[in-house]
């Protein structure tokens, strides 16, 4: 991307140390579940997956700064 690559996306290293922050609260606060049947892991995963994705739609769409993996990604579409 040499010339290519714009300054703000090197935001990346702010934006990643705030969501490693975010995920490790996130983590503090769903704690307590612990699905034990396979009817309840496979809601919460469903649920996740679907927190998840909408997470990375509005990261993607917005065009602001990309995290880390996601960045890579569009790097290597740009440049191909």
């Amino acid at each position: 991307m040499r010339s290519g690559f714009e300054k703000r996306q090197y935001l990346q290293i702010i934006i990643g140390t705030i969501f490693s922050v975010f995920m490790d609260f996130t983590l503090i606060l769903v704690g307590f579940i612990n699905p034990t049947d396979y009817i309840s892991q496979i809601l919460v995963l469903l649920a996740s997956c679907f927190v998840m994705a909408f997470g990375v739609l509005l990261e993607i769409k917005t065009e602001v700064v990309y995290l880390h993996g996601d960045g890579f990604i569009i790097a290597i579409a740009e440049v191909l």
